[in-house]
């Protein structure tokens, strides 16, 4: 039984019903899983499966669901992982991550600012990019940008 075949079989048995489809191929597997079991089930990667490194979390926009995937890492075992999961469009929230990973603070901040997705119990969720009267999100698909901003012009 390979590694990734165990990870699969423990999710399945400590969170059953989490895992939506195993997806990728052998050099770069993902998980799919239920937004609400995003977090026990990275504790689970974090605690038993030494994936110790959160190398990226980053969102995408697709009209109806914005997708938020982690990318994990194992050096002692040499290994990548992301899980992902989908969000509904409107008002997309999840719980953060950032007690498992403090790397996570980063990321959620730049995931908020850009795509407006909510990170439920994280210690300072602010916009990170942009000023904080900045109205809307830039990456989301549906974003239309202000002909400009305090006077400045800003269309392309």
């Amino acid at each position: 039984m390979s590694r990734l075949d165990r990870i699969v079989a423990a999710v399945r048995e400590r969170h059953p019903g989490a895992l939506l489809a195993v997806e990728g191929d052998s050099r770069l597997p993902a998980l799919a899983v239920r937004p609400e079991k995003v977090v026990p089930l990275l504790w689970l990667l974090r605690k038993d499966f030494e994936f110790e490194s959160l190398m990226c979390e980053t969102a995408s926009d697709r009209k109806e669901s914005i997708v938020i995937v982690y990318h994990l890492f194992s050096t002692p075992h040499r290994e990548k992982l992301s899980v992902r999961t989908d969000l509904p469009g409107e008002n997309p929230a999840i719980e953060t991550v950032e007690r498992i990973w403090k790397a996570a603070t980063w990321y959620e901040r730049e995931i908020f600012d850009l795509f407006g997705v909510v990170f439920r119990g994280h210690s300072d969720l602010f916009r990170i990019l942009l000023p904080p009267d900045w109205e809307g999100h830039p990456l989301r698909k549906d974003y239309e940008a202000a002909p400009e901003y305090h006077g400045v012009n800003i269309e392309w």
